[in-house]
């Protein structure tokens, strides 16, 4: 998962495994989680938008899931 906006978007990509276990501790240390997942993603980052934007040399090649 890309971060890319937000105080966590300086960090590098991070793995679903990498999630759980930042929430895991967090919740080890009693402290509250909130995860935020939208139904209706900003186009700017869905696959689709980013496969588009390098067609057109908009932005740099990248990975879609």
């Amino acid at each position: 998962m890309k971060l890319r906006q937000g105080q966590f978007s300086f960090l590098p990509d991070l793995s679903d495994d990498d999630v759980r276990g930042q929430a895991h501790f967090a919740i080890d240390k009693g402290r509250v989680v909130s995860v935020e997942r939208p139904d209706d993603p900003h186009p700017r980052n869905t696959c689709r938008n980013r496969l588009l934007n390098e067609a057109t040399g908009r932005s740099r090649p990248t990975a879609c899931p």
